[in-house]
């Protein structure tokens, strides 16, 4: 997916939620609009992160998917 999106938008990746937080909380130009996370994750669950992101910066878009 990154590949795809890259050429038309700058696309961040993580595997960790923390990194993720960090981007979003140093993010004062509201640049980032999409996250979209798996569900199922080493530290917290996708629906953890997506409400942590929901506090700091309610407009963005949240997409929470899972393979499982």
């Amino acid at each position: 997916m990154e590949h795809s999106f890259r050429q038309q938008f700058n696309v961040l990746t993580t595997s960790e939620p923390n990194q993720a937080l960090s981007w979003i909380d140093e993010d004062r130009e509201d640049k980032i609009a999409i996250v979209v996370s798996d569900q199922w994750m080493p530290s917290v669950t996708g629906l953890t992160l997506m409400q942590l992101i929901k506090k700091r910066k309610p407009q963005i878009l949240r997409y929470l998917v899972t393979a499982k």
